[in-house]
């Protein structure tokens, strides 16, 4: 058997976990595959922060805020948590994360607009971009073959 010597970020909801703001989960039979071949490090930038679940659901604004449904800002708590998340990175040597798209804080490729209305526009969330920033290179549950 091949030893994992590399880490890899995943979305805790990718994996099973109900940490979703709606309390459930994402699971994704694909990231049985990636479990072979990584180290898995699971990360909810989210529930890491102290929200629990099922909470509000959190949207960007256009200054790139994050407010949950009741008007909560919670900017700088999520931060607070992202920046750990990147010392992961750096202290694990990760050069790959595969996240939840559409979210706020993981959101690859897009992201709901800031309204509530479900509208989805391009866009990154809040980690995705700080990872892209230390270089890690950053995939959508869409592409875990990239990976396997």
């Amino acid at each position: 058997m091949e030893e994992k010597i590399e880490y890899i970020l995943v979305s805790s909801c990718l994996l099973g976990s109900k940490t979703r703001y709606d309390g459930k989960d994402c699971y994704l039979k694909d990231i049985e595959k990636v479990k072979e071949r990584y180290n898995i490090i699971p990360i909810c930038p989210e529930v890491m922060s102290g929200l629990k679940t099922p909470r509000y659901p959190i949207e960007l604004n256009k200054n790139n805020q994050a407010f949950d449904k009741s008007g909560k800002n919670l900017t700088n708590k999520l931060n607070s948590q992202i920046e750990k998340i990147v010392y992961i990175t750096k202290l694990y040597n990760i050069k790959f994360a595969i996240l939840k798209e559409k979210s706020p804080c993981c959101g690859v490729d897009y992201i709901y607009d800031g309204q509530f209305k479900g509208n989805l526009i391009n866009g990154s969330g809040l980690l995705t971009q700080k990872l892209k920033e230390n270089n890690v290179i950053v995939y959508s549950e869409k592409d875990i073959e990239k990976l396997v």
